[in-house]
């Protein structure tokens, strides 16, 4: 198999992952927005002039922190490593146990960085999850049903919406993307020039992106079955 196939293969590999370990919570976030009845100016008044109840500072570290994902990242960089690790991407690391930790390191610091940097972008903004009902979207699963349902599902990954309901980028989950897999690249033994680290930064970005676009369409999928 050519090396620039492995590299793709390898990158398309990290998708999984992020489906896996990332944008479930995320998808729950998102029916949990949507169940939710709005509540009335009045009992917003009273719910803001009431005190918050106290929240453990340890706990409220860890659910807004990439630990809170910590098992799904586990367990997706194994499972990702193990496939990048039977296809023998990258070339420059063996398949044996060494190459193998390799390979989870690979996934998991990918991840990591991933997650660091969109929850901390996502600080700076009072964007919430696209929850606004899709025009296009049909209200059954059929097959045919299948490409409105895409692209209603990459209007979910891409876009955010201002508490007024204006849409924005999503630019924490893109900018999180693209750090990671610069990052990854310059630890990589397949990224030797720079050539290679940019084309290796790009495709891993368009795969992981395309896999919070399958991720949402799956989520979407299920919360419409009867």
């Amino acid at each position: 198999m050519p090396q620039f196939i492995r590299n793709l293969v390898s990158a398309a590999t990290v998708a999984t992952t992020v489906t896996v370990t990332v944008f479930p919570t995320a998808a729950a976030a998102q029916t949990d927005s949507v169940s939710a009845p709005a509540a009335s100016p009045t009992a917003t008044a009273i719910a803001t002039a009431l005190p918050a109840p106290e929240t453990p500072v340890f706990t409220t570290i860890v659910r807004t922190s990439p630990l809170a994902n910590l098992p799904r990242m586990i367990i997706g960089s194994m499972t990702a490593a193990g496939i990048t690790q039977a296809l023998g991407a990258p070339m420059g690391w063996s398949r044996t146990w060494g190459g193998y930790a390799r390979r989870v390191g690979d996934q998991a610091g990918f991840i990591a960085i991933e997650e660091t940097v969109r929850l901390s972008l996502g600080t700076t903004v009072d964007w919430v999850p696209n929850v606004q009902p899709c025009a296009g979207r049909a209200s059954s699963a059929k097959w045919h049903h299948l490409l409105p349902r895409l692209g209603c599902a990459a209007r979910e990954a891409v876009l955010l919406r201002t508490p007024e309901g204006r849409p924005r980028p999503n630019f924490p989950l893109v900018i999180g993307l693209a750090s990671a897999s610069a990052a990854s690249a310059t630890w990589r033994p397949d990224t030797r020039g720079a050539s290679d680290g940019i084309l290796f930064a790009v495709s891993r970005t368009a795969f992981a992106l395309g896999g919070t676009v399958i991720s949402h369409l799956i989520s979407d999928w299920r919360a419409d079955r009867p």
